[in-house]
């Protein structure tokens, strides 16, 4: 399912900057597709992994 793969990769990403693991993943368990697009268009190393999605 895409939402769950864009999920997985906004934590992964939210990790290697720097973010601890219990953040990122409730983070990434909250945040919405509407989120995620949005985030894309501020976040470029995100952006790349949104839209290749």
């Amino acid at each position: 399912m895409r939402i769950d793969h864009l999920k997985q990769s906004y934590r992964d990403l939210l990790l290697s900057s720097g973010m601890c693991c219990k953040k990122a993943q409730k983070a990434s368990e909250v945040v919405t597709y509407d989120d995620l697009k949005i985030i894309s268009e501020i976040w470029p190393d995100w952006g790349s992994i949104f839209i290749n999605q």
